[in-house]
């Protein structure tokens, strides 16, 4: 995650083949090219968000914490941590424990947080979405999804008028609009999951999918999409 000091924070994950879930953090700082340790978070995490505050701080949320499918056992918990003093402090916990998940900061200064799964992973994908509210220090209800999805963390784009669009983890992509908290389906073929693609934003408000694989699980994909907003909303 790239810190307001260009510096860049890495944490969490796995070490080698055995699962062992880590706490540990380090930055990386392009001016030296070196990283250094910096804190350790509450809780070990592989399959969490992170994502940078209006405040420059980075909200951390969910994840699985030990054990893996079908006995993984996942958290609802979340943590920031400040550049400035290099911790990790926990904060609200998210209403549902939830992992592959994604995250997108609003705004209006909150963080949009969607889909994900339970322990039984495929089986258990959600549609469910909560929003943190970094003054209320809390995570609210904000409806449900048109479709359920999961392994979507990097497939997620706030659009320039301030909408969401979230384009991966199920068949079609849909925009999330935080001033009537609604969710409308973007038209288009299907794309078949697009589990673990990535999307990025483009000059004019439109969007690269690129990436990811499918339902059956094959193999990975190099198709591309665009999205292309309306006339309207591209102003």
């Amino acid at each position: 995650m790239l810190l307001r000091n260009d510096k860049v924070l890495i944490a969490g994950g796995s070490s080698g083949t055995d699962w062992k879930r880590l706490a540990s953090a380090e930055l990386y700082d392009p001016a030296t090219g070196k990283f250094q340790a910096t804190g350790s978070m509450s809780l070990p995490r592989v399959s969490f968000t992170m994502c940078a505050l209006d405040d420059g701080r980075i909200l951390v949320t969910g994840g699985s914490v030990a054990g893996r499918y079908p006995n993984a056992q996942l958290t609802a918990s979340a943590e920031t941590y400040d550049p400035i003093t290099g911790k990790f402090t926990p904060a609200a916990s998210m209403r549902v424990p939830r992992h592959k998940h994604a995250a997108v900061l609003l705004d209006n200064g909150r963080v949009l947080i969607v889909g994900g799964s339970d322990n039984r992973d495929w089986r258990g994908k959600m549609d469910s979405v909560e929003i943190y509210d970094p003054a209320a220090l809390k995570f609210v209800a904000a409806g449900r999804m048109s479709e359920a999805r999961f392994k979507l963390t990097n497939a997620i784009v706030r659009l320039p008028e301030g909408k969401v669009l979230i384009a991966g983890g199920a068949g079609h992509a849909e925009i999330f609009d935080p001033a009537s908290q609604r969710f409308t389906v973007v038209a288009g073929p299907e794309m078949d999951g697009r589990y673990f693609s990535t999307a990025t934003l483009l000059s004019g408000g439109r969007v690269l999918l690129a990436g990811g694989y499918g339902d059956n699980v094959g193999p990975s994909s190099n198709g591309a999409w665009i999205y292309i907003p309306s006339e309207k909303s591209a102003k």
